[in-house]
């Protein structure tokens, strides 16, 4: 369980660089366009487009950097909504997983609820987050060696992202640990 982050890494390094070249092909070809003196193609305007891409920064790239955040023991009820997270500037959560054991029948009694800039990404319960896994991408939740887990992945964010979790019973919900992965984008 202690490299369930790493296996994501590289998947993680190939989307930024797909990311980067796809965001430098679309400045140079506005800049190629307006260089040329065509001013619209097909109803849309050039000018306006290079301006808002800032053309004379083609050649700057976005960068990233990635920071790792462990959580030991963090219980919750009913009562408390706990905040996991949270980041006010531009980024991609990478993965964030919450790990509870069974020895407790209340440790899958919560809601999770993600928000990337001021819109839910997502808000549900183990319970009903474990009936859509399947059809899920990014995100997954099951019960495996006598846990619950739960993982979500790539959720982009310009401003702010938080991640809050509330119990769904009176009872003590205990998170043994829970992982974050976060890539910041750096100006």
């Amino acid at each position: 369980m202690s490299d369930f982050l790493d296996r994501y890494t590289q998947i993680d390094d190939l989307l930024r660089i797909s990311i980067r070249q796809q965001t430098l092909t679309n400045k140079l070809l506005a800049a190629l366009l307006v260089g040329t003196g065509q001013q619209q193609v097909d109803g849309v305007d050039l000018l306006a487009i290079a301006q808002q891409l800032n053309v004379k920064d083609i050649l700057q790239a976005d960068t990233y950097k990635t920071t790792l955040k462990s959580l030991k023991n963090i219980s919750t009820t009913s009562l408390t909504k706990k905040l996991i997270f949270e980041a006010k500037y531009g980024g991609t959560l990478g993965e964030v997983y919450f790990l509870s054991d069974v020895s407790n029948d209340n440790n899958n009694k919560y809601k999770i609820k993600i928000i990337s800039d001021g819109e839910v990404s997502y808000e549900d319960t183990w319970a009903n987050f474990s009936t859509i896994s399947n059809y899920e991408r990014d995100m997954t939740a099951f019960y495996d060696n006598d846990n619950y887990i739960i993982s979500f992945q790539n959720v982009a964010f310009n401003k702010s992202l938080l991640i809050e979790v509330v119990g769904t019973t009176v009872n003590t919900v205990t998170f043994h640990n829970i992982k974050i992965k976060i890539h910041k984008k750096l100006l």
